[in-house]
């Protein structure tokens, strides 16, 4: 049982890492030009820059990736540094709420998005439509990923070795927030 639920929690992070990681790189091909242009345009007020990042990382499933963006804007000096700061405040508030559009039991749609995903980038014409399939492909991964690692919560709190290594992280907190550290660094 144990075996399982670990394989499935391991298999579930990682899919989920490379759904967001297909996610960012197929709406980054499909959208990268007309984004570049719409936060030239944002950039004419903080408000639209703050929309912007917000909905930028809805887009890209990843305000990691917005930001890299961001900056390959302002190195190139598309975009003022200002104005970029302000996007990047914008694109937490997405990462904010999409996580909270994620909670809400969406990963049951999972494999529609995949078939569309599919659809669009195995028999897409032009290389646009195939970026966009990428990008639906990855937010399904993102979805199925979840739906994997809701299966396994119920279960993860039984593992005996997981409850002692959490008593003794909890009763070590600089410890703890090393390897929360690390981890965030690796992921």
């Amino acid at each position: 049982m144990m075996d399982v639920l670990f394989l499935q929690v391991i298999g579930g992070v990682f899919l989920l890492l490379y759904g967001v990681r297909l996610t960012g790189q197929g709406f980054e091909l499909a959208f990268g030009s007309a984004l570049s242009r719409a936060w030239a345009a944002a950039g004419g007020s903080r408000a639209r820059a703050f929309a912007a990042g917000a909905v930028g990382t809805a887009a890209l499933q990843s305000s990691g990736a917005l930001v890299t963006l961001l900056i390959s804007f302002a190195q190139v000096s598309t975009l003022p540094l200002s104005r970029s700061l302000t996007i990047v405040l914008g694109a937490d508030l997405g990462s904010t709420l999409t996580v909270q559009v994620l909670s809400f039991r969406v990963y049951q749609h999972a494999f529609p998005v995949l078939s569309a995903g599919v659809v669009l980038f195995l028999w897409g014409r032009k290389g646009k439509v195939r970026a966009v399939g990428q990008g639906i492909l990855g937010f399904g991964f993102v979805l199925l990923a979840l739906r994997f690692l809701a299966g396994a919560a119920g279960d993860i709190g039984r593992i005996e070795g997981l409850r002692i290594l959490i008593a003794d992280l909890a009763e070590a907190p600089i410890t703890a927030f090393v390897w929360g550290l690390l981890l965030s660094a690796l992921l």
